[in-house]
């Protein structure tokens, strides 16, 4: 906010801050006020006024660097809540209280107060850098990715037509069982575990033999 120009504290921050500058930034007389009463909206946005990135006074305040209480700055807005017209039926800001009334009595003393009523709104992001929610980000990052590849591979085994899926699997999975011929025992051996390999029996059935393992 500006200085005033007749040599008072700037209302900013911790400084005083005079009802007579409120109001005027909201457009309101101090006659109109002291006559009816009003509610007035102030609202203090922090943002970065010295931003390597963006517009003055729209981005986060960044509290990373070294002259961030300088930077991180609030703006100030003024505004009028109730209804500036004087024949409104909420113009002003006014409240009404009872004395007397009680037990026995016939009659009591009905008084309208008026005033002025300020709502102050603050608000503002700042951002700091932490390791460990870095971190935290990065791995359910990784993990989603994870979960992805699993969903595509369900969507398209299983949602596609059967000639569609049936070419998807021919270019993903590789059947060893087709290379059977061209691999030595060993390898065999290595690719079904435990030593054993599936052969030929007699009578044209599937058994398995032995393979000694490899020295």
């Amino acid at each position: 906010m500006p200085p005033r120009t007749d040599g008072e504290r700037q209302v900013c921050g911790g400084q005083h801050v005079f009802m007579r500058d409120v109001l005027e930034r909201a457009g309101i007389s101090v006659k109109d006020a002291a006559a009816t009463g009003a509610e007035i909206l102030v609202k203090a946005k922090w943002a970065d006024m010295k931003p390597m990135l963006g517009s003055k006074g729209t981005s986060p305040c960044n509290l990373d660097a070294g002259d961030w209480r300088e930077a991180c700055a609030p703006s100030f807005e003024f505004r009028r809540l109730d209804d500036a017209d004087p024949n409104s039926f909420s113009h002003g800001y006014n409240f009404r209280v009872s004395e007397g009334g009680g037990a026995g009595a016939s009659a009591r003393r009905l008084i309208k107060w008026t005033g002025i009523r300020v709502i102050i709104m603050i608000e503002g992001q700042g951002g700091l850098f932490d390791l460990m929610t870095t971190m935290q980000h990065l791995g359910a990052g990784l993990a989603l990715m994870s979960v992805a590849t699993l969903v595509a591979d369900a969507m398209i085994c299983y949602m596609l037509s059967d000639e569609e899926t049936a070419t998807y699997k021919k270019r993903k999975f590789e059947d060893h069982e087709q290379h059977a011929d061209s691999l030595t025992e060993e390898e065999k051996a290595v690719l079904m575990g435990q030593g054993r390999v599936k052969g030929d029996q007699g009578g044209g059935g599937h058994g398995y033999q032995s393979i000694p393992d490899p020295a």
